[in-house]
């Protein structure tokens, strides 16, 4: 039977865009003019649509070397053509359901980085950096409860945590970070 589900890794929107700002001020006093100008602001917003998960299935009987299943042995069951039904191409996903057929919330991400460049001497350059990963602060959900229904016998029961978000942040999207540079270039 053909899978025509949702890739795990699709997302349908995604929008990134930077801009880079260096303003110039125009000041009578020449210490201040050097400390105010020469400073680049530059940001990075992300929004992407969410990445899709399946509706899971756990629990139900297990046989010696089989697993939780609908009839235990981690496969079909021989009784009832699951095949019949959409997305039931694997043992955890509920049939009449196609695989994938959640989707996480939206992904939104503010970067900042404000740097400038301080030359001595011609040949040696200083640049210092702050830069802010999630520099908003915002929650982004990245993982949810998948866990739909656990079999108890005969009886496929509902749970109410499933598609609760169970974890905020990975390498990419977490808490605000705030991190300071310097390199001197000779």
């Amino acid at each position: 039977m053909p899978d025509y589900a949702l890739a795990s890794n699709d997302i349908p929107q995604r929008f990134v865009g930077n801009i880079s700002y260096q303003p110039t001020f125009k000041l009578d006093n020449k210490v201040a003019s050097e400390l105010a100008n020469g400073w680049m602001l530059a940001p990075v917003w992300t929004v992407q649509s969410g990445i899709p998960y399946s509706y899971g299935l756990s629990g139900g009987t297990s046989i010696p070397g089989g697993g939780a299943s609908f009839n235990g042995s981690g496969g079909l069951n021989p009784f009832v053509n699951f095949n019949a039904y959409l997305g039931q191409n694997q043992n955890n996903n509920l049939p009449g359901i196609r695989r994938n057929s959640a989707r996480q919330t939206t992904i939104d991400d503010v970067d900042v980085r404000l740097s400038r460049f301080f030359t001595f001497k011609e040949k040696y350059k200083l640049m210092l950096a702050g830069e802010a990963f999630n520099a908003l602060n915002r929650q982004n959900f990245t993982s949810f409860n998948n866990g739909a229904y656990s079999l108890t016998g005969n009886t496929a029961n509902y749970q109410s945590s499933f598609g609760a978000p169970n974890a905020a942040g990975n390498t990419i999207y977490r808490e605000r970070q705030i991190q300071f540079v310097g390199r001197f270039e000779f």
